[in-house]
């Protein structure tokens, strides 16, 4: 598994080209399009299989026996797809908990599991990139997103923040996406792109390159990481037709 991560203006920098308007020079009309259509598109490819980037088996304590969608200091859970009594990475044949899904979370069955920890293989939340652009005037909350027209990119505050800009990482984390996910964002943006210009024929083959971006990577990481994981089939124009 990669730890790389790509940015929103490494993002922008590679689909501007494909419009025909340099990164520089677009407007705010186009880039508030962009950022529209790469949202969309990552929470796609997110979903689409359980990438090791973004889920992730961890120790959890649940508090009167539900475990939170968001607990302080810990990763915010999208989804749950087992809970194991021990660490499975460790454990020859560790037990299956069962839960039911509820409002504030994920609930255990089993009334004695009040105290101890478990494990939970969940997907992690996906990012929405958003923002107005920072202010060094404004006062900042924790979890504020702000662009940052500077650097190009988005930032979320980690703590109560005035006068300190995005790149002090005191106050700020730069919002980021797996390396694995760029192809297809991009690709898949490109897409929207030009169906929001009229071009619908362009793109239903450009719906096709996105759709081998993303093949590509899912060979990636069977072949080359050795990873098996369940796939959601869907294309990105049957996709966009649900929407």
């Amino acid at each position: 598994m990669s730890n790389r991560t790509i940015t929103y203006a490494r993002f922008l920098g590679r689909v501007a080209p494909y419009t025909g308007v340099q990164k520089a020079d677009l407007n705010d009309d186009d880039k508030a399009s962009l950022l529209s259509f790469f949202n969309r598109a990552l929470r796609n490819i997110w979903e689409t299989a359980r990438w090791p980037e973004v889920c992730t088996i961890e120790s959890r304590t649940p508090a009167s026996n539900i475990i939170a969608w968001e607990q302080t200091g810990e990763t915010p859970i999208e989804s749950v797809f087992a809970i194991y009594d021990v660490d499975p990475h460790g454990t020859v044949a560790p037990n299956l908990q069962s839960y039911d899904i509820v409002q504030s979370g994920v609930k255990l069955v089993d009334e004695d599991t009040t105290t101890g920890s478990v494990y939970v293989w969940y997907r992690h939340q996906v990012p929405d990139f958003y923002g107005d652009d920072y202010s060094n005037t404004e006062t900042y909350a924790v979890d504020d997103q702000v662009y940052y027209e500077t650097s190009g990119e988005y930032y979320v505050c980690t703590a109560i923040s005035s006068g300190n800009a995005p790149t002090q990482t005191a106050y700020w984390t730069k919002l980021s996406i797996p390396f694995r996910f760029i192809d297809y964002c991009v690709t898949s943006a490109y897409a929207d792109w030009l169906r929001q210009d009229g071009q619908a024929s362009k793109a239903v083959l450009q719906d096709r390159t996105t759709v081998e971006a993303l093949y590509k990577e899912l060979d990636r990481l069977e072949r080359d990481e050795g990873y098996q994981t369940d796939v959601l089939v869907k294309t990105h124009l049957s996709n966009y037709n649900n929407t």
